[in-house]
């Protein structure tokens, strides 16, 4: 259990700061009991300000605790009664598995290569190979065209992309949807509804 003093201190948010560890999402819920421990220690301490000065201090924090309790809970008691999965993939693996054919090329977005690994033998996927791009290639995106590149020709590529990329201007699905309409023609769109997971099955061997 980290200390108080010390949270800011922990190496996964020196590592982060120096984007060596991705600390957002499932990344940072080990700081969750840190988190409550500073929250618990800041009522407590607004406490003993406010009723050292106010006959009604105690009320008040009291109040705020309660809040900073109720609203997540809210939240969180919405979510269970309806879920929203906006990366959940095992629909779309689903349809991938149904529709593969001997011959079919694949390229993977890098954000949906870690769900895809763990899904891919369940959905009998697990031997065939696949293009995937990089995290590093945001920084150039031109690169992920490449990997597109070595596929022109093909006849049935499939194209997987989730976790999408924004950045400014830049969206990762987007970008790649434009470019492989000018390389090739797009036959089939799969979307599980209320998820960002998209695939696409495109014919590269000539418009």
């Amino acid at each position: 259990m980290l200390a108080s003093g010390q949270f800011f201190h922990h190496p996964a948010t020196v590592a982060s700061s120096l984007w060596l560890y991705p600390l957002g999402g499932r990344f940072s819920l080990f700081m969750v009991p840190s988190l409550i421990i500073l929250i618990s220690q800041a009522v407590d301490a607004l406490e003993h300000r406010l009723h050292a000065q106010y006959r009604w201090g105690s009320l008040v924090a009291l109040l705020v605790g309660a809040y900073l309790v109720f609203a997540p809970m809210i939240e969180s008691l919405s979510y269970y009664r309806d879920p929203k999965y906006y990366e959940h993939i095992r629909p779309t693996m689903d349809m991938l598995s149904e529709n593969w054919q001997a011959g079919d090329d694949l390229f993977i977005s890098y954000g949906a290569v870690p769900a895809f690994r763990f899904y891919a033998m369940r959905y009998g996927l697990g031997k065939i190979t696949y293009q995937a791009s990089d995290r590093s290639d945001y920084l150039e995106p031109t690169k992920m065209l490449s990997y597109l590149n070595t596929l022109d020709g093909e006849s049935r590529v499939w194209i997987l992309v989730s976790h999408v990329y924004e950045r400014g201007d830049f969206n990762e699905k987007d970008y790649l949807q434009n470019y492989l309409d000018t390389i090739g023609k797009k036959k089939r769109e799969f979307r599980s509804p209320g998820t960002s997971v998209y695939l696409f099955l495109y014919d590269l061997g000539g418009k």
